[in-house]
């Protein structure tokens, strides 16, 4: 079934509001009453009123140009600029978000230890296998 057009909506609900009957509404739109009966009673019979988008929030255009201006490394005061926005309201969109990207760095030490053996000095240490393993799994393991 095809979405019904915000124009139809409006029609629906201008001739439910004037008392016309549900079967003849969705005989005049050329839908089927069921389809009709859902749409009026998602909102409990009343009209939903008309969104409207408050200019202090975000569009979507400006969230795409934040996310450019990530991607090229600008800095948030820059952005901020850059939209007309305070820097505060970028920060707050970028954290909100997930923060900026995360570096692309290995995780722990220079040379590619891990965390907890940077802690330890960089040094990974081998303990042998227990005696009660088979061939297979003699290889010993390591631990950080």
């Amino acid at each position: 079934m095809r979405p019904i057009a915000d124009e139809d909506k409006e029609r629906i609900w201008d001739m439910h509001q004037a008392g016309v009957p549900v079967k003849r509404i969705a005989r005049i739109m050329g839908r089927q009453n069921c389809s009709m009966r859902e749409l009026i009673s998602r909102s409990g019979g009343i009209r939903p009123r008309a969104r409207v988008v408050d200019e202090r929030r975000l569009s979507l255009a400006e969230r795409e140009e934040i996310s450019r201006g990530l991607a090229a490394a600008k800095s948030l005061r820059t952005i901020a600029e850059e939209l007309g926005r305070a820097p505060s309201t970028i920060c707050r969109e970028v954290n909100a978000n997930g923060g900026p990207a995360p570096l692309s760095r290995p995780r722990g030490g220079a040379d590619g230890t891990t965390p907890s053996q940077a802690a330890q000095g960089g040094q990974a240490r081998s303990v042998p296998a227990s005696a009660g393993q088979s061939g297979g799994q003699a290889v010993g393991r390591l631990v950080a």
